[in-house]
């Protein structure tokens, strides 16, 4: 045989050898492969629900446990009592409602005096309430037993006092009649009780103590109608 032919069939023997020894090198001593189990696919995470709220019922106390404190009771004292187990907690108090405001008073301007007790501000008229004023015509007897005028001189001191000037009075009820008596004020002088404690009226029967006092100290001191006549010496 040629030389080349030996050579092609030593080289397919030589292939055949190498194949059937690693074949059996395989099934004898190497340990097949192990195929990995295929993991079961993870269930989605979801979120732990959040606890609902206690429902309490608004009419109970709700009940809950208290930490004892530390005990700072000083030496040779009796503590106070400690206290254990749930507590009632109590609802807060309401507050209380705000007082409500006070009314505004009317502000009268440029007042003229009709009488001593009759004010006139534009077509708006007024009557001075708690207290009975001289009238126009009356006369009044002095001490020294002289009659005068003392109707016509107590226009005259309010006038002195008011003299045009602003006065502030409490307001109508709603329902009042317009010549509803009314309390007013110059510049916080009450009215009134100025012309009680001059000596030109008397107090009416649901008259504020202050009137009444007024009243009595004119007629101690001698002021007004109680004095003497004016013009005397």
């Amino acid at each position: 045989m040629p030389t080349r032919t030996l050579i092609v069939i030593a080289i397919v023997l030589a292939a055949i050898w190498i194949g059937a020894a690693g074949w059996l090198w395989s099934a004898f001593f190497v340990e097949p492969a192990q195929v990995p189990d295929q993991a079961p696919p993870q269930a989605s995470v979801q979120p732990e629900p959040e606890p609902e709220p206690v429902k309490t019922n608004p009419a109970q106390p709700a009940l809950e446990d208290i930490t004892p404190a530390r005990n700072v009771t000083p030496p040779d004292t009796t503590p106070w009592p400690t206290p254990s187990g749930p507590v009632e907690r109590l609802p807060a108090d309401p507050l209380p409602e705000p007082p409500p405001e006070p009314p505004k008073p009317d502000t009268l301007l440029r007042v003229v005096v009709e009488d001593a007790r009759t004010l006139r501000a534009g077509a708006e008229t007024i009557t001075l309430g708690g207290f009975q004023a001289r009238g126009a015509d009356e006369t009044c007897t002095d001490p020294g037993g002289r009659r005068w005028p003392c109707g016509q001189a107590a226009i005259t001191e309010l006038r002195m006092l008011v003299r045009g000037r602003a006065i502030d009075c409490d307001p109508l009820p709603e329902t009042a009649p317009d010549n509803t008596p009314r309390r007013c004020e110059l510049s916080g002088t009450d009215l009134a009780e100025w012309m009680l404690r001059q000596g030109w009226g008397e107090p009416a029967a649901d008259a504020p103590d202050a009137y009444r006092q007024a009243y009595e100290a004119a007629r101690k001191e001698q002021r007004g109608a109680f004095g003497n006549a004016w013009g005397s010496e």
